[in-house]
């Protein structure tokens, strides 16, 4: 960690104005520590390195210190390089040197620093070379050939030379992407050449650019060596630019102000939510107290539609300048008033209105001020678009990634073809300036202000103004107004009630015992507002102002009592001396008195005669000396004057002397001159030719090395070209492999997707028509249950009417015995039951209304009763109808039974006579109702819906759609599946709801 700071500080710091040693970027270092509190690494982070200070500086200022490390170390020639004055570089400042600084033993530390802290020495001499070829670089100048074309000027062709070899690039490459530009226009590439501004400019961003990745790469290898995962806490040190405000400020000191003001934002908020937190503590009434807000100068720089988005808004445009830059802002933001409204905790601060932008009616440049929390700063809007886009072309990345160093290939990043939204100098340091800030929130932040006492670089000086202004831009004033708007005066109860006890002397009711009364007395006795001092639960709060007046009010009331006091004591005194002189008024001691008196004054007589006549003698003495003082005075000014003339004669002399004898030897002087010139010229013009020869063999020498290099590089590109195309191709076919395989997949997802639909389809088909046959299937036993019901009723019907018959003919033989006459008639017609057709296989009963025929039967119990079935519209032997009454169990019949009392007169006139058919007809009869009742119970043996084992069944997993989209549905019937659709929520029933119904031709939805 220590062995950073040389290397941040070579390459981060340079020789201002005001520092030797002033640090030229924002460093963030998080120190870190483990569980037991010792240290374990350290994380670095870099904010907004001065990028105009790698090409150029200001008066009595430096570059980077770097550079002159470079220069003025031990491995200047290896690098190529010349001595430091050749560079114009490092002069431009005109300031080379820094007094009690030896930068070549500084160039020593710095490289020892970059081996502990990781660099190897191949990277090492890579950033060396780096730099080398910044320097050289900066010494190729451009000159004009006209208004739109440029060449670079021959006689630095050797730094153009120097600079492409230090970096390991095309020289000829390099030169061309200098001078020229190209431009891709309805996908065809058009060169154009630049002017010397353009030219000049480009050379600077590659410059800038190089140098500013180069200095990433150091922060982020130094980190690598320190940083840690082993950390429980950590510290973080900011040490961030101060507030600045030049003749001249650019877009640099806009984002560096725009820091500091965030920054003092933040801290203004920080010490006011503090302070009035500890006045709510202590029941304090701050609902008056407003601090200074900073937030509507922030917002008007780097919020939504501020100067920095405006600033973007403008780079995108392809014909803005910074002039339309400056009327944009100028329209917006000129004679407009800001207001802001500063909040701490729930405490909201009073509107404050001011004006934080204005534009300078008389300006030497095009520029604007902003009204910061340090004072008013110009900024000078030259540069600022080109400034804030930072374009670098992306030949220039291409070239410097095609290095054969492998260090400076990785400075520059790739060509991003993809991305047409590039971001800005602006808009990064917005981002990191948000990310610092919500660091700074997450913490327990703590500040450290330096003061420099002034500017002259010396020891032991002290100047007020330029403290005072330091202590205005490092924000102290300004906390000083922040306190001063609450309380800054506070003074525990106690304390503040034993030092002002004698200002609540009058008030009455006060126990002078009790702290808290004895301190709201006092305020009651000065007549303070709450808005001037309060006493709270353990201090008493006081404005300063207030605090000044009670001072006074304190000092006015000891004045009187000590008033009082004296005048008590003289009085005292003058009585006791009184009472004295009264009780001893002897005579003697008057006259001792009076004697001591006389002789007192008699000594004082004596003294002042003897101290006069020694001031008179002293007076006398110091006279004479003063007049003998202005005689040597005379006498030596008398001597300088004759002096000075013999000098001056003297002078004049010896002058015409050496005149004449000049021009005596003058002739010889000059032929001698002339030869020393003439040899000079010739030994010059000797080493010039030797030195021309050398670097014509050196450039022959690159040339042909260039030539093999670039044939080198011609067959590397054939190569690369054809492994390229072969590439190529074999992406191409597997992309239609790819694509192949993706239509396959398609076609398969569809398939499954339409076999699942046709299953889902044939599926609600298959339960639908399963319904329907359960239903059938139902009414089908119901009907059979109400048969097999009918024919048990019916053979028991058929077995008492033989029953009856054998005894109707012992009844018959008993009456012929008893009645030789036949006394028997007909008792009515008998309907014979029809017989069942057996081989039709229709059913002996049909549901609802189908007539079983009756049986009229006299019973044998009781001759005068007899019983009929009827029906439900009460004719006999109808086995139809719907009952009303008990339901016997055989289709709808009714028995209905004859009261014997009523028909006992019609058996003694009728007699009851056998059926017709005789009781063999009866037998035949049953024998048919027995067949009829095998027929009903046999069964045909089906197939089971629920078999999953049957292939016609879509429930079951062997299931596959038909080729001719045909579906046999357990009944045998066959349904068209592209003719059929699922119901949509509008229809009735499905699958799960027995009551659905289906529409269509053959029962079931089919599509539109």
């Amino acid at each position: 960690m220590m062995q950073s700071n040389p290397i941040l500080e070579a390459f981060g710091n340079a020789k201002t104005v005001r520092n030797d040693n002033s640090s030229r970027f924002g460093k963030l270092m998080k120190i870190k520590f483990d569980s037991n509190g010792f240290l374990t690494g350290a994380d670095i982070t870099k904010y907004l390195l001065e990028k105009s200070r790698i090409v150029t500086s200001a008066l009595n200022e430096r570059v980077y210190h770097s550079f002159y490390l470079l220069l003025k170390g031990k491995d200047r020639v290896t690098y190529g390089l010349s001595e430091l004055p050749h560079y114009k570089t490092v002069n431009a400042g005109k300031a080379p040197d820094i007094p009690g600084v030896d930068d070549t033993e500084e160039y020593n530390v710095v490289c020892e620093a970059m081996s502990i802290c990781g660099v190897s020495d191949d990277e090492r001499k890579s950033i060396w070379k780096c730099l080398a070829g910044v320097l050289s670089l900066q010494n190729a100048e451009i000159v004009e050939l006209d208004a739109d074309s440029s060449e670079m000027d021959p006689d630095t062709l050797l730094y153009m030379s120097s600079a492409a070899k230090s970096w390991s690039v095309s020289e000829s490459l390099l030169r061309s992407e200098l001078l020229t530009t190209t431009l891709t226009i309805q996908k065809q590439k058009i060169v154009s050449k630049l002017n010397r501004t353009k030219a000049l400019d480009a050379r600077d961003s590659l410059c800038k650019a190089t140098y500013d990745n180069l200095f990433s790469w150091l922060v982020n290898t130094i980190n690598k060596t320190i940083d840690t995962t082993k950390v429980d806490s950590w510290i973080a040190l900011l040490d961030i630019f101060g507030f600045e405000n030049f003749e001249i400020n650019s877009f640099e000191q806009l984002c560096i102000n725009l820091t500091n003001e965030t920054l003092q934002g933040h801290y203004n908020h920080y010490i006011f939510t503090r302070d009035m937190e500890e006045c709510r503590s202590e029941g304090i009434d701050i609902t008056s107290i407003t601090f200074p807000d900073n937030k509507p100068c922030i917002d008007m720089i780097s919020g939504r539609g501020g100067i920095l988005a405006l600033l973007d808004e403008e780079c995108m445009l392809g014909k803005a300048t910074d002039l339309t830059f400056l009327h944009k802002i100028c329209d917006k933001f000129a004679e407009k008033q800001q207001t802001g409204a500063g909040k701490a905790a729930a405490l909201t601060a009073a509107p404050v209105t001011e004006s934080f932008f204005e534009r300078p009616k008389l300006a030497k440049y095009p520029s604007f001020r902003v009204r910061h929390y340090a004072g008013t700063v110009t900024y000078v809007v030259e540069n600022f678009l080109e400034k804030n886009r930072d374009t670098l072309k992306d030949a220039f990345k291409q070239l410097m990634r095609d290095s054969s160093d492998s260090l400076i290939a990785t400075l520059l990043p790739a060509v991003n073809t993809d991305s047409n939204v590039k971001l800005t100098v602006g808009g990064f340091f917005k981002n990191q300036l948000k990310e610092l800030m919500e660091l700074i929130t997450s913490t327990n932040p703590h500040w450290i202000r330096c003061i420099k006492p002034h500017p002259a670089k010396q020891a032991k000086m002290f100047d007020g103004p330029t403290t005072l202004t330091q202590l205005r831009s490092s924000g102290v004033l300004g906390t000083v107004q922040i306190r001063k708007a609450g309380f800054p005066v506070r003074i525990k109860i106690p304390d503040f009630a034993r030092k002002y006890k004698i200002v609540a002397r009058g008030v009455e009711g006060v126990d002078f015992t009790n702290p808290l009364q004895i301190a709201n007395a006092i305020l009651q006795n000065s007549g303070f507002t709450t808005k001037m001092a309060q006493i709270g639960k353990t201090r008493a709060f006081l404005k300063s102002e207030a605090y000044q007046q009670l001072e006074v009010i304190k000092k006015n009331k000891l004045q009187v009592f000590a008033n009082i006091a004296v005048s008590g004591a003289l009085v005292s005194l003058a009585r006791q001396r009184t009472a004295a002189f009264l009780k001893n008024r002897q005579v003697e001691t008057v006259q001792a008195f009076l004697k001591a008196r006389a002789a007192q004054k008699l000594q004082r007589a004596k003294d002042y005669e003897l101290r006069k006549d020694v001031i008179i003698a002293q007076f006398k003495f110091l006279l004479k000396m003063q007049s003998e003082e202005e005689i040597i005075r005379d006498e030596l000014t008398r001597q300088e004057q004759s002096m000075r003339s013999l000098i001056r004669n003297r002078r004049v002399e010896d002058l015409a002397a050496l005149e004449a004898r000049w021009w005596e030897q003058k002739p010889q002087r000059d032929r001698q001159v002339q030869v020393q010139f003439i040899e000079t010229e010739l030994e010059v013009r000797r080493e010039r030719m030797e030195e021309e020869e050398e670097a014509l063999k050196e450039l022959l020498a690159l040339l042909e090395e260039d030539y093999i290099d670039s044939q080198y590089r011609q067959e590397e590109r054939e190569e690369q070209e054809r492994l390229a195309e072969l590439q190529r191709v074999r992406e191409e076919e597997e992309r239609q492999r790819l694509a192949e395989l993706e239509r396959i997949e398609q076609e398969r997802r569809e398939a499954e997707a339409r076999k699942a639909e046709q299953r889902r389809i044939a599926v609600y088909l298959w339960e639908q028509k399963k319904h329907e046959q359960e239903i059938e299937e139902r009414r089908r036993q119901m009907g059979e249950a109400n048969k097999m019901r009918f024919l048990s009723e019916a053979r028991q019907a058929h077995k008492l009417s033989i029953d009856l018959m054998k005894e109707e003919n012992l009844l018959i033989s008993r009456e012929r015995t008893e009645y030789p006459q036949p006394i028997f008639k007909v008792a009515g017609p008998a309907h014979p039951m029809p017989s069942p057709n057996l081989a039709s296989g229709s059913s002996l009963l049909a549901h609802h209304g189908t007539s079983a025929g009756g049986l009229g039967i006299q019973s044998p119990l009781k001759p005068g009763a007899f019983s009929t079935y009827r029906d439900a519209s009460g004719s006999p032997g109808s086995l139809g109808g719907h009952q009303h009454g008990r339901n016997l169990g055989i289709g709808g019949l009714n028995p209905m039974w004859v009261n014997p009392a009523r028909e006992k007169a019609k058996l003694q006139r009728e007699r009851i006579v056998p059926d017709q058919y005789g009781s063999l007809h009866m037998v035949q009869r049953m024998r048919k109702l027995q067949q009829v009742r095998d027929a009903i119970v046999v069964r045909t043996p089906v197939l089971k819906l629920d078999d999953v084992r049957n292939p016609l069944n879509p429930t079951s997993p062997d299931w596959e759609p038909p080729s001719s989209d045909v579906v046999i549905l357990p009944d045998g019937s066959q349904v068209r599946l592209s003719e059929c659709e699922l119901p949509t929520s509008d229809d009735v029933g499905g699958v799960g709801n027995r009551k659905g119904r289906l529409r269509g031709k053959s029962r079931y939805r089919t599509k539109e």
